[in-house]
């Protein structure tokens, strides 16, 4: 049985070994199928998911970090979405 801290690893580990794994687990457990029978949305869906993963742990970690600020402390957020990063334009692919 994989220790706690091994699947820690595999869903936000940054070394080439680990996102590897992650990838083959995330194509066969989210995608359903292996690498041999993967279409290139298969292939795309699970690296998405590889990526998506990292960015999660990173920004939960800045979440825990703003929380423990004080609430007296005058904290101002500032958030810009591109428009470059907007579906819209994408969904036809």
């Amino acid at each position: 049985m994989k220790k706690k801290n091994d699947l820690t690893k595999v869903r936000t580990g940054r070394k080439a070994d680990v996102l590897a794994r992650a990838f083959l687990d995330n194509l066969y457990y989210l995608q359903g199928c292996s690498l041999e029978h993967a279409s290139k949305n298969d292939l795309y869906m699970a690296l998405s998911y590889t990526v998506r993963d990292r960015m999660l742990a990173s920004w939960i970690q800045g979440l825990y970090e703003f929380a423990k600020l004080k609430p007296d402390q005058k904290i101002k957020t500032v958030s810009y979405l591109s428009a470059e990063f907007l579906p819209g334009p994408h969904l036809a692919n």
